[in-house]
């Protein structure tokens, strides 16, 4: 098909990398946009990505990258190190003029950049404020992605509903909790993809999603409920794909309010949860304690 029905728990907030802070956002801002850097297919490895190289110096403290040349922004502006720097500076500095939301939620995750700057036309270098073992894989992080200088510049706050980058799929509409529609970037740098266009629909309910699955009213759809993974497994038309996921679930206990101060108020809380039996009843055995 030359359409594929993508369907999900809910809407996306918004399509602005940076101030997305829900996976919901960023399953569409990762086939719009793309990073310096990204992970293997198969792996954590970090690879290449609008990068094709780098370089690092000064025990840790430098990064200079050479970008891939002939990279054009979807509205046909040319990827070069200035639009990285621009693409940073709305990310760590918290007065850019360019930066339209509320806090950055993951800025402090790129707070050992020192400075980012052209030292090319397709060349950048970074320096951080002290070596750190997470700032390559940081880069790979949705927050980092590239935008089109022009493009935020010219959408204003409403860049985060008319995004640009230089990814597989460039923006088409957005009906806010009806669809988000993406088409097929012909120029794309790695060459075009084989589907013409993504449509995003929000199916809130695990169950209705799945039973529209069945239907085939939809092609794809994440967030499979343990209940129905036996059922959809017997059906003839469809697939159902199983990795070992990245995420964790978890319980978050706020340190600086009484009684979570206490360090055996967090222990007693941690024996207290039986996790064997959570992930037995809750997760129908589809996972591993952490």
């Amino acid at each position: 098909a030359e359409t594929l029905l993508f369907a999900r728990g809910a809407d996306s907030k918004t399509l602005d990398p940076i101030e997305a802070t829900d996976g919901e956002s960023v399953v569409v801002i990762d086939q719009i946009f793309e990073r310096l850097v990204t992970w293997s297919a198969k792996t954590t490895a970090i690879v290449p990505a609008l990068a094709t190289a780098w370089k690092v110096a000064d025990g840790g403290r430098r990064y200079v990258f050479t970008l891939r040349q002939g990279v054009r922004f979807h509205d046909g502006t040319e990827l070069d190190a200035e639009a990285v720097v621009f693409s940073f500076r709305r990310l760590i500095e918290p007065d850019n003029p360019f930066r339209y939301g509320a806090a950055v939620a993951y800025a402090p995750n790129y707070a050992m950049i020192a400075e980012v700057r052209a030292t090319g036309r397709l060349e950048v270098q970074f320096r951080l404020k002290h070596p750190s073992a997470v700032f390559l894989a940081n880069l790979a992080m949705f927050p980092a992605s590239i935008v089109s200088p022009s493009a935020v510049r010219r959408a204003g706050k409403d860049f985060r509903r008319q995004p640009v980058g230089t990814g597989p799929f460039r923006f088409v509409r957005w009906d806010p909790n009806q669809r988000i529609v993406l088409r097929r970037y012909d120029d794309y740098w790695a060459g075009p993809a084989r589907l013409q266009h993504v449509v995003f629909v929000p199916i809130a309910d695990n169950n209705s999603r799945a039973i529209q699955l069945e239907k085939g009213k939809i092609h794809f759809m994440d967030g499979l409920g343990p209940a129905d993974l036996d059922r959809l497994r017997r059906c003839a038309d469809v697939t159902v794909l199983q990795e070992p996921g990245m995420n964790f679930a978890y319980l978050a206990m706020n340190t600086q309010v009484r009684p979570f101060n206490d360090v055996r108020v967090r222990r007693a809380v941690a024996h207290a949860i039986d996790k064997r039996q959570i992930l037995e009843l809750a997760y129908n055995g589809l996972g591993r304690i952490a």
